[in-house]
């Protein structure tokens, strides 16, 4: 799976009981249209700033593990974990996530 993203996202949260990581990159600020979240889960390794200009993500699998790179224009992070999932909207920051996760 290769996704591009071409905005900031930022860690919106990270749940340890059931290893979830929310990425957000709002719509608030006017710099785009739409709010877009991304889920990652379950998780086991993070290498991700607290925010960061993303590009695309890419999804690649080594030894039967995935790992979701997140690059940017100087540097590759990355995410263990077993799914992605994502969505786009136009609701405010504060509206629930479409994953029926809690923020």
């Amino acid at each position: 799976m290769n996704l591009e993203v071409n905005r900031r996202l930022q860690v919106w949260s990270f749940g340890v009981s059931h290893r979830e990581l929310v990425l957000m990159s709002t719509h608030e600020a006017g710099e785009y249209p739409t709010r877009f979240c991304a889920l990652l889960k379950p998780v086991s390794f993070i290498t991700l700033p607290t925010s960061f200009d993303c590009i695309r993500v890419a999804d690649t699998l080594s030894g039967g593990t995935r790992r979701f790179e997140f690059f940017t224009s100087d540097h590759t992070y990355f995410v263990v974990a077993d799914h992605l999932f994502h969505a786009e909207d136009r609701l405010p920051w504060h509206a629930p996530l479409p994953f029926g996760v809690n923020q």
